[in-house]
């Protein structure tokens, strides 16, 4: 189904979760800018309530697969409804409801997606490979961390992922497994470039805001104990 491919890929995308991208209006899905508008004033369910401008990862081919729905959803609503319409069963094919106004047809939309995530596979042919919208958020995270040059970047992956702090990330996320850390160990040299740390070190901090600086702090203090 077409909603539900371009509803994956967009998962994978974003790294938002079910909900945020079962309730998002259309209007805060903006592809030619590579942005999702999480706001709640707009109807976006988020955890704990937050609001952020979110990016998508610059990756052709998935947001190829979204685009081909996003263009039929918009020609069929206005911008202020839901963008993972509800569709009902007619013989055998989905259609849109009728009245078109989907902010009332049903709760709890991000089960739902989860649901149907479940189906794609299932028609795939690959049930044991299902991943939740949870895991297309893990697989974002990774994708992202995995290409992170310095710490600045890091943080702009944790921000996006609209995690409160560093650690978050750090805990949730950020797993090395052994043979990961073999071979980045084995690419260790002795030798010993201060200058190179540091300047990667201050340009992470003066990217952050006061109030994360004071958590950085904060944390590197504890790590002093």
């Amino acid at each position: 189904m077409i909603r539900d491919r371009a509803a994956l890929c967009f998962s994978f995308l974003t790294g938002g979760r079910a909900n945020s991208i079962a309730t998002a209006p259309i209007r805060s899905i903006d592809l030619p800018n590579d942005l999702f508008y999480q706001f709640p004033a707009w109807g976006v369910e988020t955890k704990n309530g937050k609001s952020d401008e979110t990016s998508l990862l610059p990756i052709a081919d998935l947001k190829a697969v979204v685009k081909r729905w996003d263009d039929i959803v918009r020609s069929s609503f206005p911008d202020t409804e839901i963008w993972y319409a509800p569709l009902k069963n007619r013989w055998g094919e989905y259609a849109f409801y009728d009245d078109q106004d989907n902010h009332n047809l049903g709760k709890n939309r991000g089960q739902a997606m989860l649901q149907q995530f479940g189906v794609i596979y299932e028609n795939a042919g690959i049930p044991g490979l299902y991943k939740s919208p949870h895991k297309c958020r893990n697989g974002h995270a990774l994708f992202a961390l995995n290409r992170c040059a310095n710490m600045a970047q890091y943080h702009v992956v944790s921000r996006n992922l609209m995690h409160a702090d560093l650690s978050i990330t750090d805990q949730v996320y950020a797993v090395v497994g052994r043979k990961e850390r073999q071979s980045i160990y084995s690419q260790f040299t002795p030798e010993y470039h201060p200058a190179v740390i540091e300047s990667d070190f201050e340009d992470y901090l003066m990217s952050l805001c006061k109030e994360d600086r004071k958590k950085a702090l904060h944390i590197l203090v504890n790590s002093m104990d």
